[in-house]
C-alpha cells in the first residue's frame, strides 16, 4: 500500500530538509538542502525541520549521529545549526569555488543523546 502524495500549492511549501549519504552500518547520515521559503525565515519554520528531522533520524531510524557543512559566514544558517545544539568539528578548507574564489566550510556534527540500541550487557550468572 503507498499512500498518496499530497497535493501542495508552491505558497504552502515553506522550506526543504533532507538527508543523504545514509550509512546504516555506521548509522550516521548528512543532512542536506536546508531551505526556507524567505516568507518564512525568522518564524521558526527552520527550527522546528531540524527538530523533526533529527528526531526521525535518531527515534525512528536509529541513527547515531548527524552531520553537516555550511559556507562560512552563512551567519543565519550558523545560527539556525548551533541553536539547534549542533556542535562545531572543523572547517573544511578551500571546499567549493564560488564566483571564481575559494570557499570554505564549516563542519558540524551531532549525535543522538540516548542510544539503546548500541550495546546490551551480558547478564551475571549467579
Amino acid at each position: 500500500f503507498e499512500a498518496p502524495a499530497p497535493v501542495m500549492e508552491p505558497r504552502d511549501i515553506r522550506g526543504a530538509i533532507a538527508l543523504e549519504q545514509i550509512d546504516g552500518k555506521h548509522r550516521r547520515a548528512r543532512v542536506v538542502r536546508v531551505a526556507v521559503h524567505p516568507d518564512w525565515r525568522k518564524k521558526g519554520v527552520g527550527k522546528a525541520m531540524m527538530e523533526a528531522l533529527c528526531d526521525y533520524a535518531f527515534k525512528k531510524m536509529g541513527l547515531h549521529k548527524l552531520y553537516l557543512d555550511v559556507l562560512e559566514g552563512n551567519e543565519p544558517a550558523i545560527k539556525l545549526y548551533e541553536s539547534c545544539g549542533w556542535k562545531k568539528v572543523g572547517i573544511l578548507r578551500h571546499h567549493f569555488i564560488i564566483g571564481g574564489m575559494w570557499a570554505n566550510t564549516i563542519l558540524y556534527e551531532k549525535i543522538a543523546l540516548c542510544d539503546f540500541t548500541q550495546y546490551t550487557r551480558p547478564t551475571e550468572e549467579a
